[in-house]
């Protein structure tokens, strides 16, 4: 009996086994198809093949394998193929994976002073702070809050004699989960909440109106970073870092979300 029983737990456990590995193999067949396609990318990139490797990060990119390391690799791309404002806009995209990065923000403060382009409209200090930390990381940080202030709400309730005590740890958890949730609103709204775009011609005409014999407003150089407010007939309404509003052609500019 008791060799049966051996018998049949060893067939069960060969059986998860198999199981668990038909599950994990197509993750591990995937994650190998994205790093060879990566490399590959890469390769490119090395060789000074600048449109090929524009192309394959782009790819990579629409099959969805976007990563803050091949939005990264992308501007540096763009940036070699003398496409400033795409450059700039894989740097930001990066930025929001990757905020801290110093690297990052090495190189997309190089490329705009380069071509003398204005980044976006200045944050405050509030803002600034928030941007330190990515989206996702703020999620972590606001759920991992809300579950130590449950956990401690409860164990008050259970244990009356415990309140005291648990009181100052029961506080800092509902301030960091305020805290984070108020963070992480400010950094989807940065984000997500207000169309970004990035001028990609060496020059941008910005006029009064959406039409070509409408007076001129003013200009944006190459890679200046702007928000886009209304479309209307292949013209985008954009505001720029200083406040300034007018209408720009379509094709000038370049929004985050084609990306």
């Amino acid at each position: 009996m008791g060799a049966r029983t051996t018998t049949r737990t060893r067939t069960s456990t060969i059986l998860w086994l198999l199981l668990g590995w038909l599950v994990i193999i197509p993750f591990v067949a995937s994650a190998g198809d994205a790093t060879a396609r990566f490399d590959a990318a890469n390769r490119f990139y090395e060789q000074g093949k600048y449109a090929e490797a524009i192309e394959a990060y782009r790819e990579m990119i629409k099959g969805g394998e976007a990563s803050a390391a091949v939005y990264y690799n992308l501007g540096n791309a763009y940036h070699k193929a003398g496409r400033v404002g795409e450059a700039v806009a894989s740097y930001r995209l990066a930025q929001r994976i990757t905020p801290r990065d110093p690297d990052l923000r090495a190189n997309l403060r190089f490329v705009q002073e380069a071509a003398g382009a204005r980044s976006g409209r200045p944050a405050s200090w509030w803002q600034a702070w928030c941007q330190q930390t990515s989206l996702r990381e703020w999620a972590w940080i606001t759920g991992g809050a809300i579950w130590v202030f449950a956990i401690f709400g409860v164990l008050r309730m259970l244990k009356p004699a415990w309140r005291a005590a648990l009181k100052p740890a029961f506080l800092i958890a509902l301030f960091t989960a305020m805290l984070g949730g108020v963070a992480g609103a400010t950094v989807w709204q940065g984000s997500y909440g207000e169309k970004a775009a990035v001028v990609k011609v060496k020059e941008a005409v910005v006029r009064f109106g959406p039409l070509d014999d409408s007076q001129s407003a003013f200009t944006l150089q190459d890679g200046a970073e702007v928000i886009v407010s209304d479309t209307k007939d292949g013209w985008w309404q954009v505001r720029d870092g200083q406040g300034r509003t007018g209408w720009v052609k379509a094709e000038a500019v370049v929004r985050l979300e084609e990306f």
